[in-house]
């Protein structure tokens, strides 16, 4: 029996006829023509990466993060200090004082002058003890602050410091005007009342104080609720091994890790003597006939970012750049240093390298 296969068509003709084709069978797929003549866009590339079967898998160090509600009996004071540094010349502090129950009992939200970080986190401390001393003069005190610096220098745990030292000896003597009182520290996800506190005080101008949780902003009440209810928080920690000093070419090589405590008592013996200051740090070594910059200008170095003081070198410090990190507000007391100590620096002569 003779058969006719007839071709199939699945749209109708358009331009130039389509080439004879056989009808498709039932596992074929069948052809289609299109009415256009523009092509079809190509496919988007798509790209894969694999990582070397040599390589260790990520594993990051995760902690859990939870705010904890003092003893019975006892008040707890949270604190921080928040800078903008986009020229604005924003900066605030703010703080919370809380009960075991977790209940607010006084907070405190405030604008104040630009200064660093530190100083910023200091004043809110100051602030906070003040007012604690005013509302609750014979209870207990805990303090908790995010900043690590801080609170190992008032546990005397560290030497290193960025605020003034006038400013250090108020703080502890607040601190001895009550019965019992215990300074720690905590991480940001943990000190976020504190942290809602500071944002707040850019809402409105002037001092905000609240006595009670009846009348708090709607933000810093919704934290302050989750820190009673126990709310815990994931912090992924990514460990970093204490860096060498760039200026010692012996250890580089090696992955040493040093102990701050080993560190400050191997800076405190040691001297640097200058060639063409490329490797010794401006605001932190010796370099000054045997002194640095913290033990003839402390509150001038106050007034620089942490990170201009590990990076700044002592030959672009001398050509005017140490004048940029201190910024344009340096106040009476880091002026004074400042001129009193001219002629330390007027001395310095580098060798080109």
């Amino acid at each position: 029996m003779a058969c006719l296969l007839v071709p199939y068509f699945a749209q109708p003709w358009c331009g130039a006829p389509p080439p004879f084709q056989l009808a498709p069978t039932p596992y074929q797929s069948r052809p289609t023509f299109p009415c256009s003549s523009s092509p079809s866009p190509p496919p988007k590339p798509s790209y894969s990466f694999s990582l070397s079967p040599a390589a260790e898998p990520f594993q990051p160090r995760t902690t859990t993060v939870q705010w904890q509600a003092p003893p019975d009996g006892c008040v707890k004071i949270n604190f921080d200090g928040s800078m903008y540094y986009d020229g604005s010349g924003r900066a605030s502090i703010g703080g919370v004082i809380r009960d075991c129950t977790g209940r607010v009992l006084v907070a405190f939200a405030k604008r104040t002058k630009p200064s660093s970080p530190g100083i910023a986190e200091a004043q809110a401390l100051i602030h906070g003890l003040q007012l604690a001393l005013r509302h609750f003069p014979g209870s207990w005190l805990l303090v908790e602050g995010d900043d690590l610096m801080l609170v190992k220098l008032l546990r005397g745990e560290d030497t290193e410091r960025r605020i003034p030292l006038a400013m250090q000896e108020e703080i502890i003597m607040l601190l001895r005007r009550f019965p019992a009182c215990e300074v720690n520290h905590i991480f940001r996800e943990g000190n976020q009342v504190a942290d809602a506190l500071c944002h707040e005080a850019y809402q409105q101008p002037g001092d905000r104080e609240w006595v009670g949780d009846v009348r708090l902003p709607q933000a810093v009440w919704e934290k302050a609720r989750d820190d009673a209810q126990g709310k815990k928080y994931v912090r992924i920690c990514k460990p970093k091994p204490p860096r060498c000093r760039s200026f010692i070419p012996s250890l580089v090589k090696f992955d040493l890790h040093i102990s701050r405590l080993s560190m400050g008592l191997f800076e405190s013996v040691m001297v640097v003597v200058l060639v063409s200051g490329e490797r010794a740090l401006f605001w932190r070594d010796r370099w000054l006939e045997g002194r640095g910059i913290e033990d003839i200008a402390p509150n001038l170095l106050a007034k620089v970012h942490p990170r201009r003081t590990a990076s700044r070198t002592v030959k672009k410090g001398m050509e005017g750049e140490w004048l940029r990190d201190c910024g344009l507000k340096l106040g009476a007391e880091a002026m004074a240093e400042i001129f009193n100590h001219w002629h330390v620096l007027a001395r310095v002569q580098l060798v080109p390298a």
